[in-house]
């Protein structure tokens, strides 16, 4: 099976909003970092939803 960009994309924030552990959380904003503009992936790591689990992850 063979993910395009777009899937992953909404893998890994669906993996930041789920119950998943740690590593894995880490693992999908690195991912979103690489395959996202810079500016979006500020937006992104700034949406109210995903601003706690980002700050847990520091």
């Amino acid at each position: 099976m063979n993910m395009n960009e777009q899937e992953m994309i909404i893998n890994a924030v669906a993996v930041l909003i789920g119950d998943y552990s740690r590593e894995r959380k880490k693992a999908a904003k690195l991912i979103l970092k690489m395959l996202l503009p810079g500016e979006v992936y500020k937006d992104l790591m700034n949406d109210e939803q995903l601003k706690p689990v980002v700050k847990a992850l520091k």
